[in-house]
């Protein structure tokens, strides 16, 4: 097909149309050949929200703010999964890793951003596999580091703090680029 869909801002445990789960109803409309899913990046200031392989797929309804660590990343990310893979029998399905990201190490110099990607992409893993989705490792295929991050990033993003650290997680066009290229190789 010629056409482009896309969805965005999304996290496990959001409410009613913005939680991962919920946007995988977002594409089933669209018939799509191909379903890359980029998520997790906002899921990591949660990481006892993070839960285990085990949890069981979350196809429940909205949960409150307040109720927000109900809903686990495991099975948010299973849920969401389970749902594209069988409203979407045809579809090739991607998952993509999440990219390291443009950020001050706190002065404490212990990396705890990288420390959270880790448990989140070893989650984003392990969900693929069991869904017989395969992964698209922006973490470990990209070539982005700590040391030239700040060249694929837009410098114009609101610095948010996470984890005592300021980060920008938003591609710029050359980070853009450096993903359509590792996407690219993989639907060849």
């Amino acid at each position: 097909k010629d056409e482009t869909e896309w969805t965005s801002g999304s996290s496990a445990g959001e409410k009613k149309g913005t939680s991962i789960y919920y946007m995988a109803d977002y594409v089933k409309d669209c018939n799509p050949d191909i379903i890359i899913v980029f998520g997790g990046t906002n899921d990591i200031t949660y990481l006892d929200h993070i839960g285990t392989i085990n949890d069981e797929p979350y196809t429940g309804g909205e949960v409150p703010y307040a109720n927000i660590d109900q809903v686990t990343f495991f099975g948010a990310y299973k849920g969401m999964l389970q749902k594209l893979t069988t409203q979407n029998p045809n579809a090739k399905i991607y998952a993509m890793t999440i990219m390291y990201p443009w950020y001050n190490v706190p002065s404490d110099g212990i990396d705890y951003f990288a420390q959270k990607q880790a448990l989140y992409n070893n989650a984003i893993r392990k969900c693929a596999a069991l869904y017989s989705v395969e992964v698209i490792d922006l973490c470990y295929d990209s070539g982005i580091n700590l040391f030239n991050a700040s060249t694929y990033y837009k410098e114009d993003s609101s610095a948010e703090s996470w984890v005592g650290a300021s980060a920008r997680v938003h591609p710029n066009e050359l980070g853009g680029e450096m993903m359509a290229k590792l996407i690219s190789r993989h639907l060849k």
